[in-house]
């Protein structure tokens, strides 16, 4: 064998290994990132749902890789974000579902699949059938394969480049929600039910459970004395107040959430007005 096609099979043997090489990277960048795009259940659970997730993303295939990719992370703007229902046996558990998701034009969704496509297929016709396809015993064939691996080497860059970048903008995005969760915002919204935008969820809130639970201990004859339910609130949290809940009295707290009956009357022993409440039944809600 002439030094001329030794040489050139070292530069198709270099060539090859960086295509197949760089193929491993954007493999092992899909079971890095997919596993974290979405995830959803009881929220004891979660931990070990992750890591299952994990796991079974090391077994797929490239194929199945870019499947997840194309149905689960991408998405074209037409298509309506399917509503994650809670089921129905949750209970107190609490129940999480994040998903995070890039969204892009049907034209920029389908060249993006077709291009991912296309490279599992050119990734399977390198593992499987490089050798069947061109004559390396032959400088000329040697030639069209080195001119093929090029045209492979750049098609693999740029959807690394494509995933590099996905990849990271979802890390900053999951570093933002992070923040966001431990944030005095999220934990009212969450914890107490009040929104950013300042509108209360009464029904949840934490203000009317405390006053149930005041109501629980402390009711006579069905109503209870708003002052005493405030002196056990205040002792349970004093952060409990009317004004975190966007009122000025605790009166305007009963009136506001709709959730008590109220009535008034006099106090015998010092001549004062003084109010009293009681839980709504929850049909009188509806």
């Amino acid at each position: 064998m002439d030094e001329n096609i030794i040489s050139v099979q070292q530069e198709l043997q270099r060539k090859y290994g960086r295509c197949m090489f760089r193929l491993q990277q954007i493999e092992q960048l899909l079971k890095t990132l997919l596993p974290h795009v979405s995830v959803q259940g009881a929220a004891e659970k979660i931990s070990s749902i992750r890591d299952r997730q994990i796991a079974d993303a090391r077994l797929k295939t490239m194929g199945g890789l870019v499947s997840m990719l194309t149905g689960e992370f991408l998405a074209p703007t037409t298509i309506e974000e399917e509503q994650e229902e809670e089921p129905e046996n949750v209970g107190n558990a609490g129940w999480i579902s994040a998903k995070f998701q890039i969204s892009m034009s049907d034209r920029d969704y389908e060249e993006t699949r077709l291009a991912f496509v296309d490279l599992v297929e050119m990734r399977n016709g390198l593992v499987h059938h490089f050798l069947e396809k061109f004559n390396i015993s032959l400088v000329s064939e040697c030639l069209i394969a080195d001119a093929y691996l090029d045209e492979c080497d750049e098609k693999i860059g740029r959807q690394l480049l494509q995933l590099q970048q996905w990849a990271k903008s979802l890390v900053e995005v999951q570093a933002k929600a992070a923040s966001y969760v431990a944030s005095v915002e999220f934990e009212n919204a969450l914890v107490h039910g009040v929104m950013p935008d300042g509108e209360v969820h009464w029904e949840r809130s934490t203000i009317v459970e405390y006053l149930r639970n005041a109501e629980k201990a402390c009711a006579q004859h069905g109503w209870t004395l708003l002052d005493t339910a405030i002196a056990q609130v205040r002792v349970s949290d004093n952060e409990q107040t009317p004004s975190k809940y966007g009122c000025k009295t605790w009166r305007g707290v009963l009136r506001k959430s709709e959730q008590f009956d109220i009535k008034r009357d006099v106090n015998p022993s010092n001549g004062r007005g003084q109010v009293w409440y009681r839980s709504r039944d929850v049909s009188d809600l509806i």
